[in-house]
Parts: structure tokens; sequence; C-alpha cells
């Protein structure tokens, strides 16, 4: 279901054109968390393979298209890869705490924050 919700993302994008990329973030900020909470017990598992999926499908159009080599394209997929993840991070967050001790979140929430924080500068380092 996860490698279908992202191929159909894509598919729609390509239809609608660039300007419905909103489509891509909504897709990113509401149905992975969804599929991936419908999952069984690998949530953050299918919460990556949603994400991949689509960020697939999207280099499969840019080679499709045609003009840009593998390696120009591994620029924009970092960045959707990286965008997805930061938008639909906030539901694994709170999957991964509620199994962690209460005493321990603190210490983990650092590492989780600082992580996310540098995914966002990369994107911002990357598209400017």
């Amino acid at each position: 279901m996860a490698i279908l919700a992202g191929g159909a993302v894509v598919f729609v994008l390509r239809y609608a054109g660039w300007s419905a990329s909103y489509a891509l973030f909504a897709f990113d900020i509401f149905a992975v968390p969804f599929i991936a909470y419908i999952s069984d017990g690998r949530r953050l598992l299918v919460w990556q393979v949603c994400i991949l999926t689509s960020v697939a499908c999207l280099i499969g159009g840019i080679l499709r298209v045609g003009g840009e080599t593998f390696f120009d394209v591994l620029q924009p997929a970092f960045v959707f890869w990286a965008t997805g993840t930061i938008l639909s991070s906030p539901a694994p967050i709170h999957w991964f705490f509620r199994k962690v001790d209460k005493s321990k979140r603190i210490i983990l929430l650092v590492p989780i924050a600082v992580s996310l924080v540098v995914l966002y500068l990369m994107v911002k380092l990357i598209t400017h």
C-alpha cells in the first residue's frame, strides 16, 4: 500500500503539473503518517518506504523526460526525501516516544531535534 500511494501521488503530479506539488506536501503531512499508523508493527519502515517511493517515482519521471543524468537528479531527490521526512516526522516521533521511559525522553529528544534541524539546514543550503 505504501508503494502504491507514493506512486499515485507522483502520477497525479505528472498530469496536474508542477503547480500541484502541494499535493506532495499534503501527502507527506497527512497520508504518510496515516498509512504508517495503519500498518502492522513496522511503522518506521513503512513511513520511510512511503517517502522513498514518491522520491523514486519522481526520479523516474525526471529521467524519463531526459536531459538529466542520474547524478543531476540526486540533489532534488535528497531535497524531496528530506522535506518529506521533516514534514511527516511528528507522528513517528510520537510513536517512538510512547515506547520510551519518560526519564529517557529528554535525552532522546536532543538528537532527534538536532537531526531534523540538520536536515532542514541541508535543504536550505542546497536550494539556495
